[in-house]
């Protein structure tokens, strides 16, 4: 008899561990909140956002400073220093989304979410854009696309226009003169890019705008 109560009380004290490591596992991850909702009460708080990116920057200093905005509309900076970015195992590009779990923060009166570990950032790459099927009715869109260089041309004082050919169908990307001074990479012909960017108008034709070096990726060489 006493061995049976003994045995009861140890699966009771087991169950109870478990009920209890859940309820902690649960705390310590805390559950996706909609960007919108964030506000100055999160300040301090540790919270878990997915969003798609909208805004990339890489600083010279090895930081990247991300922007995402999810389906609530909001929109949150994500600023991923160095120590954390050195250790992310891939790429992050523009319109991938992105799960990041951090504490909010406020820098110059604008909010942020700080990943402290590489692990507190995941990653789903999302597909690019065919060529063929982007037309004027996606002026100001914010597209990714792959191809290769079929042409490269250095205008005014230092910008560049490649343009970039899939199946048929051709689109310029204007890199600007400022963006080429800033660690741009040495692409040519024949090169096959991954490039991210506004879509613009220019002399009436469709252009893609590319405005920090970290928005395009060499895929291979020629």
């Amino acid at each position: 008899m006493k061995e049976r109560t003994i045995t009861k009380l140890g699966l009771l004290c087991s169950l109870t561990g478990l009920v209890s490591l859940y309820v902690t596992a649960a705390q310590l991850r805390p559950t996706v909140t909609p960007i919108a909702k964030l506000n100055d009460d999160f300040v301090g708080t540790r919270v878990m956002v997915t969003g798609e990116v909208i805004g990339l920057r890489e600083h010279r200093d090895g930081h990247l400073f991300l922007k995402l905005k999810d389906e609530s509309g909001g929109v949150i900076s994500v600023p991923v220093f160095a120590r954390v970015y050195s250790k992310l195992s891939e790429p992050i590009e523009l319109l991938d989304v992105v799960q990041v779990t951090g504490e909010v923060g406020k820098y110059r009166d604008e909010l942020q979410i700080v990943p402290n570990k590489a692990s507190d950032l995941r990653v789903v790459h999302t597909s690019t854009a065919r060529l063929p099927a982007i037309g004027k009715d996606n002026l100001g869109d914010l597209v990714k696309i792959q191809a290769p260089i079929v042409e490269r041309e250095i205008v005014g004082t230092g910008s560049l226009i490649l343009t970039l050919r899939e199946d048929g169908s051709q689109l310029p990307v204007f890199v600007p003169a400022s963006v080429v001074r800033n660690g741009f990479p040495d692409v040519h012909v024949g090169y096959v890019v991954r490039v991210a960017g506004y879509l613009q108008l220019y002399n009436d034709e469709l252009e893609l705008r590319l405005t920090d070096p970290a928005h395009i990726r060499v895929l291979e060489a020629a």
